[in-house]
């Protein structure tokens, strides 16, 4: 059995002269859910389980990450401060699921 971890994106851009007034706004991720299947596209079947609106693939703002992979070091860090508090709480919640 492997661990995936379901990542959303969200945007958040300064609205000041000095950011371009949000016309270059800045992507932040997150860890939305933490999933244990044996292949990937479990995984997703589980995620769209319990998120109906989740898709995969394209330009979507979902992916999935196996905890063990080269890049899963980049979601493992606190939440960004300029996050909604409910992304905020899923992230930490993530966290410890991941402890």
């Amino acid at each position: 059995m492997t661990t995936y971890m379901l990542i959303a994106s969200r945007r958040s851009s300064e609205n000041t002269a000095e950011y371009g007034h949000g016309d270059f706004p800045e992507t932040i991720d997150y860890i939305k859910g933490v999933y244990v299947a044996d292949t990937l596209r479990k995984a997703q079947n589980a995620a769209k389980k319990e998120y109906p609106r989740v898709r995969f693939g394209g330009f979507s703002p979902w992916r999935m990450v196996e905890q063990g992979s080269q890049y899963a070091y980049l979601y493992l860090k606190p939440a960004d401060a300029r996050l909604p508090r409910e992304c905020v709480h899923e992230h930490r919640a993530a966290l410890e699921a991941l402890a």
